[in-house]
């Protein structure tokens, strides 16, 4: 039961927009060094996530009522 649980928690996580854009986000910012991105760019691509992000939960919530 409880192994289904974590099962079923992480496919919801996974299948989310929310996740896997802050995912990607703390992905860039961990790499961007290694990658050779420059700081101001590393700093816009993490901005617009979060503006996906929140979009994204203002979607979700819009679906909800």
């Amino acid at each position: 039961m409880k192994k289904w649980l974590i099962y079923q928690t992480l496919r919801k996580m996974v299948s989310s927009r929310k996740f896997l854009y802050t995912v990607v986000g703390i992905i860039v910012q961990l790499l961007s060094d290694n990658w050779g991105v420059d700081p101001e760019v590393s700093q816009n691509i993490l901005y617009s996530l979060v503006a996906l992000v929140i979009g994204q939960g203002i979607a979700d919530g819009a679906r909800k009522q």
